[in-house]
């Protein structure tokens, strides 16, 4: 009785010992110390169960640990397997590395040659002188032709009656050029004094006309734009000597200089002489010089009222030589 429960105490412990190491091997837990006294304990159990009985319990007790062994390197195996690269799965072979660019060759300096000097005559540098004197007019001449607005503004009807006669003219019968003008010229002054003196007047109306739309014009544009304007004909003027010179456009806003007393005594005196100016203005300059004190008081005075009216009124200085009343808010 006591033999039958002994071996069924060791094939219980048998069995337990057993499940455990399934267990531990199905989780790759390396055999620890603990394991391997348990397999130790068992194997002397089961050896003293046999010298009670005289059977051999345990004929294959001594292989458990090795079998554990290889268990646990076979999951180790199994964890450790290299993973085949989607190359190999489809069976193709992987690419070789990109060679290297090769090196682009370097360039070669190529040096120019040096250019012999030109000794030039002295004709030949005046003439290059003389060369870019000309283009740099041309260039000064193109950039004051632009800021002057040449052409501007336009007029709206012909203002002279001749013009307004060419023109009708030539609205009836178009073309004939130079020699046209001329024939038509004739005719105008073939015209009888009342036929002119219709002329006179509508072409007058017509000058009302564009002065209106001049005034217009002008004060569409600020103060400082005209003065710019103005300052470019004038230049314009003096550096070619143009068959028509532009017209300087006249501001109202813009304030004139307040005339000296010798002006106020020129303008006098000019204005009551039908001689040539420049002779006149020559006299003029000599009689102002000899004039007395007592004589030339009244224009002093009449400058000192001038001065005394420019300065009620509320003037605005925008650069110099430019003046313009205040507009009024």
């Amino acid at each position: 009785m006591w033999l039958a429960i002994g071996l069924a105490t060791a094939r219980q412990q048998l069995r337990v010992s057993v499940s455990a190491a399934a267990a531990a091997a199905s989780s790759s837990i390396a055999l620890t110390s603990s394991s391997r006294l348990a397999g130790r304990s068992l194997a002397a159990s089961g050896a003293r169960l046999a010298g009670r009985t005289g059977a051999v319990l345990f004929p294959r007790s001594f292989s458990v640990q090795s079998s554990l062994r290889k268990q646990a390197v076979g999951d180790e195996a199994v964890k450790t397997k290299p993973k085949k690269t989607a190359a190999a799965k489809d069976g193709k072979k992987p690419k070789a590395k990109a060679a290297a660019k090769k090196a682009a060759p370097k360039k070669k300096k190529v040096v120019a040659a040096k250019k012999k000097k030109v000794v030039l005559t002295e004709e030949e540098k005046a003439a290059k002188k003389a060369e870019l004197a000309e283009k740099k007019l041309k260039l000064k001449l193109k950039e004051l032709k632009a800021k002057a607005l040449i052409g501007q503004p336009q007029e709206v009807a012909p203002a002279r009656p001749l013009t307004l006669f060419l023109k009708r003219s030539m609205e009836r019968e178009p073309g004939g050029g130079a020699e046209r003008l001329r024939e038509e010229g004739a005719k105008y002054n073939a015209l009888s004094e009342s036929e002119k003196n219709l002329l006179k007047a509508e072409a007058h109306q017509n000058l009302l006309i564009n002065q209106a739309a001049t005034l217009a014009w002008i004060e569409s544009h600020t103060p400082e734009e005209i003065y710019e304007i103005n300052q470019a004909r004038l230049r314009l003027a003096r550096l070619k000597s143009l068959t028509r010179r532009p017209p300087v456009l006249k501001d109202p806003r813009r304030l004139k200089k307040i005339p000296t007393p010798y002006l106020l005594y020129t303008t006098a005196s000019l204005s009551s002489t039908q001689e040539n100016v420049r002779k006149s203005s020559k006299k003029v300059a000599e009689n102002w010089k000899s004039l007395s004190a007592a004589e030339r008081q009244p224009f002093l005075d009449e400058y000192e009222r001038l001065k005394a009216e420019r300065a009620s009124l509320p003037t605005t200085f925008l650069r110099p030589g430019l003046e313009v009343l205040t507009p009024s808010p």
